[in-house]
């Protein structure tokens, strides 16, 4: 483990650095690998996994529509966090919590 000039202890591992910023400490992270490929056979069950399937396949138009406007609020927010602008994403944010307050699962009707 390193050990700083400037701190008598020692670092946690896989942080490289320490460095002062503005008054903050910022920690810079050495690489993490990434962890062993888990055996998950086990614990699969075939039959939801072929339900799940069906009911993916069933629905179809409905979650590829879901999805791409999932993908649309998530680029939204990439293009705001990549241009640093705090106000859009203010914004975005506020947005997305009145939409989330706004939902409720007791109004979802099936077949609506």
């Amino acid at each position: 483990m390193a050990v700083s000039s400037a701190n008598s202890r020692a670092a946690p591992s896989g942080i490289s650095r320490m460095r002062r910023t503005r008054g903050m400490t910022s920690l810079a992270a050495a690489p993490v690998p990434p962890p062993p490929p888990v055996d998950t056979a086990p614990y699969r069950n075939r039959e939801l996994d072929d339900m799940w399937r069906d009911i993916f396949l069933a629905n179809r138009e409905e979650l590829l529509g879901q999805l791409r406007a999932y993908q649309q609020a998530l680029a939204q927010f990439e293009q705001q966090i990549v241009a640093g602008d705090g106000a859009a994403l203010e914004q975005l944010i506020t947005q997305a919590s009145g939409i989330r307050a706004a939902w409720h699962m007791d109004s979802f009707k099936p077949g609506t």
